[in-house]
């Protein structure tokens, strides 16, 4: 049997807490940890919702190479690479601007517990 939500919410609160910081990737699938981008990691704070969903919004980071490619964000507890999400370059903006600023208006995780 699936967990219910309540099992889900008390899993998601636990992953959120874990996750201390986001890093931008330049290249790579979601399972490295490598290309890391220039602009340094940002402590975030995500909320978890009704059915065990997290979310984070308004992550900015600075520091990036002006108009370089960003293909995906990284999840971080402390210095352990936790995974993390790629960008739809259909839907998403994949590059940092001209000031190499970024910001991931919002990245959600469904079903943390499986």
């Amino acid at each position: 049997m699936p967990f219910n939500d309540a099992a889900l919410v008390i899993s998601a609160n636990a992953v959120e807490a874990a996750i201390t910081h986001f890093s931008l990737h330049t290249a790579g699938a979601t399972s490295s940890a490598g290309n890391e981008s220039a602009a340094g990691r940002v402590a975030v704070n995500g909320s978890v919702d009704a059915d065990g969903d997290i979310t984070w919004t308004g992550v900015g980071f600075s520091g990036g190479t002006p108009n370089g490619p960003v293909v995906r964000v990284g999840y971080w507890a402390g210095e352990t690479y936790l995974g993390g999400q790629a960008f739809d370059p259909e839907t998403d903006d994949v590059t940092f601007n001209a000031a190499g600023e970024y910001t991931v208006d919002s990245v959600t995780e469904s079903n943390v517990a499986g």
